[in-house]
């Protein structure tokens, strides 16, 4: 519910998890009139690559404008982001704790945040720009 609560006191119109057949989402939001479909992990460990093919699943299976948030709290291995990268059409860009709380600590907005790190993913092919790189 944190995210959701997050997203609306963005003004981005969640939705909160929602299942359809064969497939769990963990939320979605509306963001420069298109659907981003939410991926949210709050485990210890940083996310492998294994981990990124089920969403992209999800993804894929909607409209062509459909894209995605996947965030990961204490973020990525090195090696799923560079396959990642390499994997082609890139459909979601990555956030992690530090994003959140840049946030959080008024730094900038959601909405701010996402169009810095969608076009850096849009020049670079890179789903990933570290918070401390913005």
């Amino acid at each position: 519910t944190f995210l959701e609560d997050l997203f609306d006191f963005e003004g981005l119109d969640p939705r909160g998890s929602f299942k359809i057949t064969g497939e769990q989402i963990d939320g979605s939001f509306s963001w420069r009139s298109r659907t981003n479909l939410v991926e949210a992990k709050w485990t210890k460990k940083p996310i492998a690559g294994a981990e990124f093919g089920a969403f992209i699943f999800k993804i894929e299976g909607k409209t062509a404008d459909t894209r995605g948030v996947y965030i990961s709290i204490n973020g990525y291995s090195s090696d799923a982001l560079t396959a990642l990268n390499a994997k082609g059409s890139l459909k979601f860009i990555c956030l992690d704790g530090a994003h959140l709380m840049r946030i959080l600590a008024g730094g900038e907005t959601l909405p701010e945040l996402l169009s810095k790190l969608w076009r850096h993913a849009d020049e670079t092919g890179e789903s990933y720009l570290p918070a401390n790189k913005l």
